[in-house]
């Protein structure tokens, strides 16, 4: 991603918004990392979906010891 990004996850809350969660290495600027992250999804900002950036210390692992990149939360049926 960036060199200032140890890990990230993209987290779908519902149709319409999208939560990304950014591990930073230390030192790293927030504004900066959030400015760029924006920018890198822009485009869904053209479809009505919104982006929030959430930083995070640490982006947990699964049991089996996996970074899961994508999530969706998001109920169909």
């Amino acid at each position: 991603m960036w060199p200032a990004v140890s890990k990230f996850q993209v987290v779908q809350k519902s149709l319409d918004l999208i939560q990304v969660n950014l591990e930073l290495e230390n030192g790293a600027a927030r504004e900066t990392t959030a400015t760029r992250a924006r920018a890198g999804l822009q485009e869904l900002g053209e479809h009505q979906i919104e982006i929030a950036i959430n930083f995070v210390d640490s982006i947990p692992l699964t049991d089996a010891g996996k970074l899961r990149h994508f999530i969706s939360e998001v109920v169909t049926g």
